[in-house]
């Protein structure tokens, strides 16, 4: 539209109420809540604007340490929360948060990422420093009356309208704040300024005059700039309308926007016309020095549209020692139908500014071809050089690490041993870290010389116990991230039954975190805290608090060294104590983001890595995992080294070997077909990258895996395809790469994947998305793949599921031994997000189901547990499969009890006050699939008319769908007759020869016949209980002594 000529130009600054120019965001458990920038609008009532880019990014960011969430989750990874433009309906609304997780539907994954989005959406939290706005976001008048009320020109005339205001922001005290300047341009025409990457909602106010007649009606006319439908609300005088849209991001395009007070009686009108103009933008700057080295603008450049960023345009700063700054400077890449001018210090074309010593200030002005302009400044200090000098490092221990970075937080390495060449004057910082030790982090200012540096050895904590054994202590339960286990787990629906379900948390993003298995118990945690569950009944064993929430908790625990670590949000990893979960440690990562890759333990270390955003800097870190201070809960813990990414980690676990860390990476650009995610091969003592698989084609959102047999580690892509290399182990060097482009079920190729690889006697076994992340069969399958000897993989075949399997298998190789067969066990992130089973073994080339359907379910739940689902199964030693899903129940599916039977009697058995206890008493479960579960501690015990016991034991889940279930068994005095091992009712030579083959172990002994067999009742079988038999049936003894 034409732009109107003003006196001036006033600027104007657009905060919350503005949406900025939105970036692709992941998909998750609500993913079709809400949706992309031009699918938005999911009906005529409810409009709903673009999702923020400015608020994907803020919560990491956030001052007061507000937890950022993306996708589970693990972009796939669980959606990013997405935060929809305020009041975009007809009516006014309160500030929209699209709700994931409980929704039946979830959004088509956008191009960008949660989870582990892959992932639950990321939760967006508000930028340090800005107000929350729209309505019900401020619940005070503090956070208004610390603002200063600009002067605003508004529109005014002695008809019926006496003004017409603008604001950018409503409070939920019903206050506005913010008013945005009119331009006049002429009697009832004014101009409103907004940027162009932008979606402007602001919130329009008028007031009539005195002499407005009393049937006076006030109407507003716009169009929704996503929708393009036309607006036409009626106006309360007095009572805020928010102007939902009225321009849309990365686009040139205003428009007029008329508000009309008219009087039927008078039949007379007033009309003031609002001509919304754009101003144009910059998305990129840089600055650099003429050989091309980065001179880096003070906490980065961010063309975002909300306050902060705003207000950095004009104070940016920068500091160098070049004598030239070359400037960068590109418009928004979706603008296409015009060009801008960029003028630097006023001058087109000519971007290389002279620098003198000390301040230089500089300009770059944005004009688009309707003339109208946008300035940034930047202050450049040009530092005099001092040159270069040696600095060295002296330490004691005299092994440890000494880490050096630049102002900027770049790593500088050195140039032998200890000593670095350094500029001198500069500030760096260093870290000196060894395990076992206290480590030290400082800034100094670079002069030549050496520093020396003592480590004070940390106290060990008595209170940790290093032996407790974990069943499944991590993601992928064992260092090669395989994923595998040697139980028996059920695999028909009809051999398998709920043992329990128990609910934590509300909501799907505060479902509980997926599960480990340490000591015995389960490790999970939700909201801000941290639990052992009992894994017989789900009750809670041990509670600890944790210093924050995690980010959708999409990622498991990890245990290690009698400690175990969980990734919170805001960059953080706190360490508990495994035996009771106190807290230990917390680390905070410099470049904060958020948690969701698993976390590696090898030998007094942790790796791990974080996630900003798609493009953004995120740090993958190693970290001692020494407590450093017994006397603190939550002493702050720094890295020994970090690795800094464009694109950051997400979902991408470590294998770490004794000398290396294999990582790999996002592609560092939104969606998923870019060519520039790498697999990383770290010195893992010292960080030194080693070397690099490049140009991997979409982020890398899966573990590291390692096959022994082949030696190779293996990963998917969400780019669509699944690779492996081989490495040298001494060097570190990788030696051969290969990858295969992942076909699904409906033949659709570069499926995206965010599986670990489980590999086994040659065969791959990955989920895979289908041609609609959240459509139901669509194409989701397991893909299975053949491991050829020059290790080029070929893709045997693919199942076909219901929804798309957003985590890693389970594989359970416990039944190779009797039939050849593994089974491979993958919820997908669907409701009702049931467990899909395939049965598979080397040369098939179809697939077999477990039933006789064509498509077989371990385990298929139905309300209240259906949900949603982004979560691994894990097994212990019985069998039995443990998962959660968005329906917060933790659940246990078992391999059907068939009976329950008392396998020692009780030494004693006590009644008091109606309660009775059996000392001694040892009952199990017998399992269908052959196993014998304890369940000593869960039984019930009551006495019967005839003087026995009857043993009651109930499980399940108490709900209509489910139900309970209850079996029982007796047990009364002992009907033990010593000696008759073999029970035929006699005591004869046969009893003795029988002792004497158990005592070496020719033979095994049921429970009757270990107590038949111990006639001289010292618990223990014996060759001289077998002497006893034999001179009880030579006549020598009367009686055993157990009998006496």
């Amino acid at each position: 539209m034409k732009r109107k000529t003003c006196a001036s130009v006033l600027a104007l600054i657009l905060t919350c109420a503005m949406v900025t120019g939105s970036l692709p965001v992941e998909a998750n458990a609500a993913e079709a809540a809400a949706a992309s920038e031009l699918t938005a609008v999911q009906d005529e009532s409810q409009e709903q604007a673009e999702v923020t880019d400015e608020t994907k990014e803020a919560g990491d960011e956030t001052a007061g340490e507000q937890e950022q969430v993306t996708e589970p989750g693990q972009e796939e990874e669980k959606q990013e929360e997405q935060t929809t433009e305020p009041a975009q309906g007809e009516e006014e609304q309160k500030e929209q948060t699209t709700e994931p997780g409980q929704g039946k539907e979830k959004q088509e994954e956008q191009t960008t990422e949660p989870g582990q989005e892959e992932v639950k959406q990321e939760e967006q939290t508000a930028e340090s420093g800005q107000e929350e706005q729209i309505t019900e976001t401020v619940d005070d008048q503090a956070a208004f009356d610390d603002q200063a009320a600009p002067i605003a020109v508004q529109a005014r005339n002695t008809q019926y309208l006496d003004s017409v205001a603008i604001y950018e922001t409503l409070y939920s005290n019903g206050t506005l704040a913010d008013e945005m300047e009119l331009e006049k341009c002429d009697e009832n025409e004014y101009n409103l300024y907004t940027y162009d990457i932008q979606t402007a909602s602001p919130f329009l106010v008028t007031a009539l005059s005195d002499e407005a007649p009393d049937d006076t009606v006030v109407t507003a006319k716009w169009t929704q700039m996503i929708t393009g439908k036309e607006q036409t609300p009626t106006l309360t005088p007095g009572t805020a309308k928010q102007l939902n849209c009225i321009t849309k991001s990365a686009t040139t395009t205003g428009q007029d926007v008329t508000v009309t007070a008219s009087s039927a009686d008078e039949g007379e009108s007033q009309t003031v016309t609002i001509h919304v103009l754009r101003k144009p933008c910059l998305q990129t700057l840089s600055i650099a020095n003429k050989s091309g080295e980065a001179i880096e603008i003070d906490n980065g450049f961010k063309w975002n549209a909300n306050t902060s960023y705003i207000k950095t345009w004009q104070n940016m700063t920068a500091t160098t020692k070049a004598d030239t700054a070359v400037f960068t400077a590109a418009q928004h890449t979706d603008i296409t139908d015009q060009t801008y001018q960029i003028l630097y210090n006023g001058n087109a074309d000519q971007n290389e500014i002279p620098l003198s010593i000390g301040e230089n200030a500089v300009t770059i002005t944005v004009v688009n071809k309707e003339g109208i302009t946008n300035t940034y400044k930047v202050t450049i200090t040009r530092e005099e050089d001092a040159g270069t000098g040696n600095v060295s490092f002296e330490t004691d221990p005299e092994d440890a690490l000494v880490v050096v970075k630049d102002k900027n937080g770049d790593r500088v390495w050195p140039d032998h041993d200890k000593t670095w060449t350094l500029q001198i004057g500069d500030t760096y910082s260093y870290v000196v870290t060894k395990n076992g030790y206290i480590g030290q982090k400082n800034n100094f200012v670079a002069k030549a010389g050496t520093a020396e540096i003592t480590l004070e050895r940390a106290t060990d904590n008595n209170d940790i116990d290093k032996t407790i054994y974990a069943q499944w202590g991590n993601f992928r339960n064992g260092d090669d991230e395989l994923g595998i286990t040697t139980s028996k787990t059920p695999y028909n629906p009809d051999d398998a039954e709920l043992l329990w379900a128990v609910k934590y948390g509300t909501g799907w993003a505060a479902a509980p975190g997926s599960p480990i298995m340490v000591d015995g118990d389960l490790v999970t945690y939700t909201g801000s805290t941290i639990r052992k569950l009992d894994r017989n009944t789900g009750a809670v064993v041990a509670e600890g608090t944790m210093v924050g929430s995690s980010s959708f908790s999409i990622v498991p625990a990890t245990y290690g060294d009698g400690m175990i670590f969980v990734g919170l949000s805001n960059g953080r990893i706190q360490a508990f104590n495994a035996k009771d979960l106190t807290s230990l440690w917390v680390y905070q990562d410099d470049l904060k983001g958020q948690p969701n890759c698993p976390i590696t333990y090898k030998d007094g270390y942790i790796y791990a890595g974080f996630w900003n955003s798609e493009e953004k800097d995120a740090n993958f870190a190693c970290i001692s995992v020494t407590d450093e201070d017994s006397s603190k809960a939550t002493e702050a813990k720094v890295a020994s080294w970090t690795y800094k990414r464009a694109g950051g980690f997400y979902w991408a676990g470590a294998y770490v070997t004794d000398k290396f860390a294999v990582v790999g990476t996002d592609d560092g650009a939104s969606g998923y077909s870019t060519e520039g995610a790498s697999l990383l091969v770290f010195d893992r003592e010292t960080g030194e990258l080693v070397d690099s698989w490049d140009g991997i084609r979409g982020d890398i959102r899966s573990n590291i895996s390692h096959d022994p047999e082949s030696d190779r580690v293996f990963f998917t892509s969400k780019g669509g395809v699944l690779c492996n290399a081989q490495i040298d182990w001494e060097t570190g060097k990788i030696t051969d790469k290969q990858s295969v482009v992942i076909v699904g079920a409906k033949g659709n190729e570069y499926a995206m994947s965010t599986c670990t690889p489980s590999v086994y006697n040659g065969r791959i076994y990955i989920g895979i998305a289908g041609t609609s992340q959240f459509g139901a069969n669509s194409g989701h399958a397991i893909g299975v793949y053949d491991l050829n000897e020059d290790g080029s993989m070929t893709q045997a075949y693919a199942y076909a599921i219901l929804g798309y399997p957003q985590t890693s298998a389970m594989v359970t190789t416990g039944y190779v031994d009797e039939d050849g067969y593994v089974y491979i066990y993958l919820p997908y992130n669907y409701t009702p997000g049931g467990v899909s089973v395939l049965k598979d073994k080397k040369g098939q080339t179809e697939p077999l189901t477990t039933t006789d359907s064509g498509y077989s379910e371990v385990f298929t739940p139905v309300s209240p547990l259906a949900q949603y689902c982004i979560c691994s199964t894990i097994a212990d030693e019985y069998g039995t499969l443990y998962y959660k899903n968005d329906s917060c129940y933790m659940m246990a599916i078992t391999s059907k009890v068939e009976s329950i039977e008392v396998t020692e009697q009780p030494t004693s058995v006590i009644e008091k006050d109606g309660t009775i206890t059996a000392e001694g008493l040892k009952v199990v479960s017998n399992l269908k699939n052959g196993e014998r579960r304890d369940i000593s501690d869960y039984v019930k015990v009551t006495k019967q008319d005839d003087g026995t016991y009857l043993v009651t034991y109930t499980y399940g889940f108490d709900n209509a769908n489910y139900g309970l279930k209850t079996l029982t068994t007796t047990f009364g005095k002992s009907t033990v007759v010593y000696g008759d091992v073999n029970g035929d009712g006699k005591i004869n030579s046969g009893d003795a020869a029988l002792t004497y083959a158990y005592v070496n172990g020719k033979i095994k002994f049921k429970e009757g016949q270990l107590k038949a067999a111990d006639v001289n009742g010292d618990g223990k079988i014996n060759s001289g209980d077998a002497a006893l038999i034999y001179a009880r049936v030579n006549g020598k003894i009367e009686t055993f002594p157990a009998a006496k």
